[in-house]
């Protein structure tokens, strides 16, 4: 799978990474089937019964998502 491919390669596990995307299918479904954390960004892909782990208000919002030093 593509996601766990990325994670490889990336060197990193699925707990310490974040998707995000608009897509309720492909950046929100897809990405938590292997442990991903997904970030909705709503763009008009609406939701379809998929829960993100965060949804966002902007592309800004990401910078919330990372761990304070």
């Amino acid at each position: 799978m593509l996601y766990t491919l990325a994670l490889e390669r990336l060197g990193v596990s699925a707990a310490e990474a974040w998707f995000v995307g608009d897509s309720p299918r492909n950046d929100v479904w897809g990405p938590q089937q292997v442990g991903l954390r997904a970030a909705y960004l709503p763009t008009g892909h609406a939701l379809t019964g998929q829960t993100p782990d965060a949804t966002l208000r902007d592309l800004r919002d990401v910078l919330s998502l990372l761990p304070r030093p």
